[in-house]
């Protein structure tokens, strides 16, 4: 509810900023099409969950011109993705920050990975 809660908090900053656009940080384990790997049920609930609060919030917010998304930030190297993973910690704000330049409203309550590319819910 945290992430919910701070939007609503927020709501009328994004509404007079000239971006007017909120982003979650989720995961790639909250989609419920692409639940191939067991486990991590608090995990996977908890970030299943901030997916459904960003579509219906980007419903509510739509009128007023507030775009919202949820970001996969991909497999990150850091303590909790470890060395192996995919990507660094550039890669990642790099590829989140470039998408945040581009996305539009007609994406609203999409899910997305760092780099711009869409995931299933």
């Amino acid at each position: 509810m945290a992430p919910l809660l701070l939007a609503e908090a927020l709501v009328e900053n994004v509404a007079a900023s000239s971006r007017k656009l909120i982003a979650f940080q989720s995961s790639r384990m909250g989609s419920n099409a692409e639940a191939a790997s067991p486990g991590y049920y608090a995990y996977r609930a908890s970030k299943a969950a901030l997916n459904k609060i960003t579509g219906s919030l980007a419903t509510e917010l739509r009128p007023r011109g507030i775009t919202v998304v949820t970001l996969h930030p991909g497999w990150v190297r850091t303590d909790m993705g470890g060395a192996n993973a995919d990507i660094s910690v550039d890669e990642c704000v790099d590829g989140q920050q470039a998408f945040f330049c581009t996305v539009s409203l007609k994406q609203t309550g999409g899910f997305y990975s760092y780099d711009g590319r869409a995931i299933a819910w």
